[in-house]
C-alpha cells in the first residue's frame, strides 16, 4: 500500500536526540501522523529503488546487507532485506548509483551503472551465488530500468537531451513536445497574459498544451517546490538549461501529491555538484548584417536593427570530497531588434490641411443638417465644396492631434507610411545550488534562482511633439502594440532535508518560496495632474488616480494613434512548506 501526504508545519517544537543534525526542526510535522505508513511516498524530485533477493534456486533471501552508493557524491544509505527478501530506498536524489549485496555464505553481488530518473522508482532485482564473500560479481545495468512501481504516465527528458538537442532562445520547455500528447511552445493563442508571446511580457514563453488542456492549466515545480505565478498558472522562474538535471512531464494517472491541475505536470530537478569540477562558457550572436531585406523596406535602405547576445556559464564541483558540493550558473540575455516592419496609414500632406480632394467619398458639412421630410434620408445636408474643409471648422482637439502623426513616406493614400520600431530586451538570470552529505542518515540542499528582465516595447510612431502640448510626450501608436517599459524581477527558493530514521522509515520536509514582480507602466509622459488627455481638452480623460497619459483614438481608415491604454502591476508570492514520509 502507498501512502503520500502534504503537511504544512506546525507550531509546535519537541526535543529530540540522537537522531540527527536537524530533527528536531520538523518533529512536529510528524506527530500528525496517525498510522502507519508504507512505501513508495516520495516527492515530485526524487526517485526510489526497490527489487527481491533470491539465490539461484528462486527462494527468498531475507538478512542480506544492500548498500546503495551515489557514485558522483558519494552519499550512501543501507538496509538490510525483511523477510520476504525485499528491500526499498527511497527520497533518493536522482543520478548514478551502485548497490552492493552481501550476505554469508553468498558472493558479493555487485550492480553498477544505475541511473534513476526524476520521479522513478526502478526496480532492480539480484540473484545471489552461493560463494565465498571474497568473491564478487558485478554487472553493469546497461538495460533501461522498469518502473512498475506507480502507474503515472510522463515523459522524462534526461539530461543529454537538455544539453544537446536544439532550443532557440535555450527555452528547455520547448522539449517538452517529445511528450506524448504535448504541443510546445508558440502553439498557444498569441496576444494573451497567458501565452507568453504578448511583447511586454519580460518571460519567455512556456505555454503548453497537454491533451487538450489550456497552457493555463499546467502545474510547473523546480526541486520539488511550487513555480508557478497564480494570475495566470503561468511559470514563475525558467530555470536556466545548464541548471537542469532533468525534467519530467507527466501528463495523466498523477500521485495523489500531483494531481492540482488538469494539464501537464512539470517537475524540473537542478543540477548539483559532484566530487569532480564541471562547467561550461557559451555565447551566441545573431545580427541583422546576417539577414535578407524585408520586403516593405524600400531597396537599399538599412535592415532594422537586430543585434542579440546570449552568454553565460556554470560552474559546479566540491567544497570537501564526499560531503558538500556547490553548482552556480549566470545566463545574460540582451537584445535590441527592431520589430516587424509597422505598414500604417497616415493623413497625407493635403489632408492635414483639411484638404480631403484626393478621396472619391465625399464629406459633407455637420452642421448644415436640415429635417427635410419626404426625402429618403428625412434630411438635407451641404456637402464641403471639393471635399476641402475650412480651417475654420476644425476641432482644436483634432487639429492638434493630426499633427501628432507623423509625415507619409510616399505619394499614397493608404499604407503610406512604415516604420521599424527597435526593442529592447535586457534579461539576468541566476541559480545556485548547495548540497551538503550530513551523514549516512542525514542530507539536505539549499537551490536559489533569481531572473530579471527590462523591456522597452516601442509605440507604432515613437515619442512625438503634439501641438500645444509641450515637450516628449508618450510614444504614440496603436494601442497594440503594448508599447511600455516591463521590469521583472522573480525568485525562487527550496530547502529540503532527507533524514533516515531506520531503513523503514525516512522522512523530508521542504520549504519553497517564489516571488513574481512585474509591472508595465509607460515609457514617458506625466507623472501627476492635469495629465495629457486634459492638456489635450479631452474630457473626462484623465480621471483615475495615476491617470496622467495621452487618451487613444481609433480613426476609421487610419492607424490608430494615443499612448499605452493600461497600467499593470503584478505581485505574486507562494509560500510552500511540505513534508513527506515513507
Amino acid at each position: 500500500m502507498a501512502t503520500s501526504r502534504t503537511l504544512p508545519l506546525p507550531r509546535r517544537t519537541f526535543r529530540f536526540r540522537s537522531q540527527g543534525a536537524f530533527a528536531w526542526i520538523f518533529i512536529g510535522a510528524l506527530s500528525l501522523i496517525m498510522a502507519p505508513l508504507a512505501a513508495f511516498s516520495q516527492t515530485q524530485i526524487t526517485a526510489g529503488i526497490t527489487g527481491t533477493v533470491t539465490d539461484t534456486t528462486g527462494a527468498v533471501i531475507p538478512g542480506v546487507m544492500v548498500s546503495l552508493t551515489n557514485t558522483e557524491t558519494g552519499a550512501k544509505r543501507e538496509q538490510t532485506t525483511n523477510q520476504t527478501g525485499t528491500y526499498t530506498f527511497t527520497l533518493l536524489q536522482p543520478g548514478a548509483y551502485s548497490v552492493t549485496l552481501q550476505k554469508s555464505g553468498f558472493a558479493l553481488e555487485t550492480r553498477a551503472g544505475i541511473l534513476l530518473a526524476v520521479n522513478q522508482i526502478a526496480r532492480i532485482d539480484v540473484v545471489m551465488h552461493a560463494g565465498q564473500v571474497s568473491q564478487t560479481i558485478e554487472v553493469n545495468t546497461a538495460v533501461p530500468l522498469l518502473e512498475t512501481s506507480t502507474s503515472a504516465i510522463g515523459q522524462v527528458i534526461n539530461p543529454h537531451a537538455v544539453t544537446d538537442l536544439p532550443l532557440n532562445g535555450r527555452n528547455f520547455a520547448q522539449l517538452a513536445i517529445l511528450g506524448t500528447g504535448v504541443i510546445g511552445v508558440g502553439y498557444g493563442p498569441t496576444g494573451t497574459i497567458g501565452s507568453g508571446t504578448r511583447p511586454d511580457d519580460p518571460r519567455v514563453g512556456a505555454e503548453l498544451m497537454s491533451d487538450g488542456n489550456r497552457e493555463m492549466s499546467n502545474d510547473y515545480m523546480i526541486d520539488g517546490v511550487d513555480d508557478n505565478f497564480r494570475r495566470n498558472a503561468m511559470i514563475t522562474v525558467r530555470p536556466n538549461v545548464d541548471d537542469i538535471q532533468e525534467f519530467k512531464i507527466q501528463t495523466n494517472l498523477f500521485g495523489a501529491q500531483q494531481g492540482r491541475s488538469s494539464g501537464a505536470t512539470v517537475d524540473v530537478l537542478t543540477k548539483s555538484g559532484g566530487n569532480k569540477f564541471h562547467g561550461d562558457v557559451f555565447e551566441f550572436v545573431r545580427n541583422n548584417w546576417f539577414d535578407a531585406r524585408n520586403f516593405f523596406n524600400p531597396a537599399g535602405t538599412h535592415q532594422p536593427e537586430y543585434r542579440q547576445n546570449q552568454f553565460g556559464g556554470s560552474l559546479g564541483g566540491p567544497i570537501k570530497h564526499d560531503r558538500l558540493f556547490f553548482f552556480g550558473d549566470y545566463e545574460g540575455f540582451r537584445s535590441l531588434q527592431g520589430t516587424p516592419t509597422s505598414v500604417n496609414t497616415v493623413p497625407t500632406f493635403q489632408e492635414r490641411t483639411g484638404d480631403f480632394s484626393d478621396i472619391a467619398q465625399q464629406i459633407y458639412d455637420p452642421g448644415s443638417i436640415v429635417a427635410t421630410p419626404g426625402t429618403a434620408s428625412g434630411y438635407t445636408r451641404t456637402p464641403f465644396p471639393g471635399n476641402i474643409i475650412p480651417s475654420s471648422r476644425f476641432d482644436p482637439i483634432a487639429a492638434r492631434l493630426i499633427q501628432a502623426f507623423p509625415l507619409p513616406t510616399n505619394s499614397s493614400i493608404v499604407n503610406n507610411q512604415s516604420t521599424n520600431p527597435v526593442k529592447t530586451s535586457n534579461y539576468d538570470s541566476y541559480d545556485g545550488r548547495i548540497d551538503w552529505v550530513m551523514g549516512p542518515n542525514d542530507t539536505t540542499f539549499l537551490q536559489f534562482s533569481d531572473q530579471r528582465a527590462f523591456i522597452i516595447v516601442p509605440s507604432t510612431f515613437g515619442p512625438l511633439t503634439v501641438p500645444g502640448l509641450s515637450g516628449l510626450i508618450y510614444g504614440l501608436g496603436n494601442s497594440t502594440t503594448y508599447a511600455q517599459t516591463s521590469p521583472m524581477d522573480n525568485y525562487l527558493a527550496a530547502l529540503s532535508w532527507t533524514h533516515v530514521f531506520n531503513p523503514h522509515f525516512v522522512v523530508s520536509p521542504e520549504m519553497g518560496y517564489n516571488r513574481f514582480a512585474m509591472d508595465s507602466r509607460p515609457t514617458s509622459g506625466p507623472t501627476g495632474p492635469p495629465g495629457y488627455g486634459t492638456l489635450l481638452g479631452v474630457p473626462n480623460s484623465n480621471q483615475e488616480p495615476g491617470s496622467f497619459g495621452f487618451p487613444e483614438f481609433a480613426e476609421t481608415g487610419y492607424t490608430g494613434i494615443g499612448g499605452p491604454g493600461y497600467l499593470t502591476i503584478r505581485y505574486s508570492n507562494v509560500y510552500n512548506p511540505l513534508v513527506n514520509f515513507t
